[in-house]
């Protein structure tokens, strides 16, 4: 099986707290899970580090055969879909929505120097087909409602 991200002893602190503890961990290509757990318990923290958005304290986390810490993290995020109300909140409020899509590319959350290939764009159109908001792509990110800014996310 192909191994899509793995965790062996990975451990994370936030001010002296410990927030995950010796997670071990494999996800394989074609498998499907679901973390549960309370509020605080480290789900957020755990997806988050698996889009290559924070490092573990200790321990290794391997994702699509990149190895945090050790490979530019734009590599990880350009290859990880992640959609978050935390995400939505880091978009500029004057970003349109093709923008925003067009950013993801680079997994970047704001237009910034980044050049866009004519293939970019036609991905970046048909998302935004399948997802229902390509009549949206010239409005800004704040002036969406909440449903909108999760299906553009």
């Amino acid at each position: 099986m192909t191994l899509v991200a793995r965790c062996d002893n990975v451990e994370l602190w936030r001010n002296h707290t410990s927030i995950l503890q010796g997670l071990n961990w494999q996800i394989h290509l074609g498998q499907h899970w679901v973390v549960l757990g309370p509020n605080g318990a480290g789900k957020t923290t755990l997806v988050d580090m698996l889009a290559g958005r924070i490092y573990p304290s200790r321990g290794r986390v391997e994702v699509l055969d990149e190895v945090l810490g050790k490979t530019e993290i734009a590599e990880i995020r350009q290859r990880v879909g992640y959609a978050s109300p935390a995400l939505a909140a880091q978009i500029p409020p004057q970003e349109t929505v093709e923008k925003a899509v067009l950013s993801s590319i680079w997994g970047v959350t704001a237009s910034w120097r980044e050049s866009y290939e004519p293939i970019d764009r036609q991905r970046a159109q048909a998302l935004m087909g399948m997802f229902e908001v390509a009549d949206l792509k010239d409005r800004e990110f704040a002036t969406l409602s909440q449903g909108e800014k999760q299906r553009v996310l």
